[in-house]
């Protein structure tokens, strides 16, 4: 059987016992969200900007035994991040950031 990328990305964050990941779904990540949709563990929470999405993150990592998880787009979705990202790394929480990439079959580059 064929696996995508995306599945092993959520195999993967299922093995490691990630809970909720946050962020807004985009070109760059669709397939993800779309794995993350079949998993019987992982709550995909989507946010209205990706600053929320960072601080929330740094809650689950802070308050629970998961990991907290951004999945945000590449560019301005780690831009806009980057002061969530910042307040967890300062603290010494644990954050795990998953950006997609570009689709070169696409040709949107």
């Amino acid at each position: 059987m064929k696996r995508s990328g995306a599945w092993l990305t959520r195999y993967a964050l299922e093995n490691i016992g990630v809970t909720h990941t946050f962020g807004i779904p985009g070109e760059h990540n669709s397939e993800i969200y779309q794995q993350l949709e079949e998993s019987d563990f992982i709550t995909p929470c989507l946010v209205t900007h990706e600053a929320s999405a960072a601080y929330m993150a740094d809650a689950i990592s802070r308050t629970t035994n998961s990991i907290g998880t951004l999945m945000i787009v590449p560019a301005s979705g780690i831009t806009n991040a980057a002061s969530g990202i910042g307040e967890a790394y300062l603290a010494g929480i644990p954050m795990l950031i998953i950006t997609g990439g570009v689709d070169r079959a696409k040709k949107h580059y």
